[in-house]
């Protein structure tokens, strides 16, 4: 049974399309780090954790209306318990270099605009969870 070329033309347009749409811009787009569910035991993971959280929920969000700022916020306060932890953990192991809450504020908040602008320019996946 031969295939009609048109059908043939747009089903390869909209396979190609949907692939677009799941992929994003794979050169702008990084890989949130997955979840791994272990307990956090030292204040290195600890800040592994916060920084997957704000490159989680800055993709997730990053769809919304509103500037960028706005949203990078948004993220901020869905990763306020692991931006806190972090120095209180550094703090606790005697590092006094990264216990900084100063540091870690301005790390997240510049982090959190970063990944906002990263998800809407590459049109990136929502993370796998």
């Amino acid at each position: 049974m031969p295939h009609h070329p048109v059908k043939v033309l747009l089903i390869l347009m909209y396979v190609g399309l949907t692939a677009c749409q799941q992929r994003g811009k794979s050169d702008i787009c990084s890989t949130a780090p997955p979840l791994t569910g272990k307990p956090i035991a030292t204040a290195t993971e600890q800040a592994q954790a916060m920084e997957a959280c704000i490159h989680r929920w800055a993709i997730r969000l990053a769809r919304a209306p509103g500037p960028n700022r706005e949203i990078a916020d948004a993220v901020l306060a869905g990763c306020a318990e692991p931006i806190t932890l972090t120095p209180h953990m550094y703090r606790q192991e005697k590092n006094d270099d990264l216990a900084d809450e100063a540091y870690w504020t301005s790390r997240a908040t510049k982090l959190a605009l970063f990944h906002v602008v990263q998800a809407r320019a590459g049109d990136c996946p929502l993370p796998n969870e």
